[in-house]
């Protein structure tokens, strides 16, 4: 059954994921959707590990360049990363089942007013 984002009794799971002690969110976007994509012999690489800021790092990697996943213990597995995500901006509270968001942003919006997923391309 799809969850209809009119229907408040099918809105479910609401995002809460701060800091203890804090009210606003700690990241500007929730990985939604796993994505891979390849240009020559470079991969788009989000880096999600030790990140200081809100916003993804993306890099554009070859395979022997990309970091291996991590397992639960913070230890390197035997498989690579190579993608990014992409995915929705909820508030606190907001539920994650059953309502319908924009795309988050991850344009640093120095140069543009425009919103949206921003690859980079160098």
């Amino acid at each position: 059954m799809y969850p209809f984002v009119d229907v408040k009794e099918y809105q479910q799971y609401p995002y809460s994921y701060s800091r203890e002690g804090k009210l606003t969110s700690m990241y500007d976007k929730v990985p939604i959707l796993e994505c891979e994509m390849k240009i020559g012999d470079k991969y788009l690489v989000e880096n999600t590990y030790d990140r200081n800021n809100k916003k993804p790092l993306y890099e554009w990697l070859t395979i022997d360049e990309c970091p291996y996943l991590k397992d639960d213990n913070g230890s390197d597995t035997s498989v690579k990363k190579n993608t990014f995500t992409i995915g929705i901006d909820p508030n606190i509270g907001d539920p994650i089942i059953g309502k319908e968001y924009e795309l988050a942003s991850t344009i640093e919006g120095k140069l543009t007013n425009e919103t949206g997923t921003a690859i980079p391309i160098t």
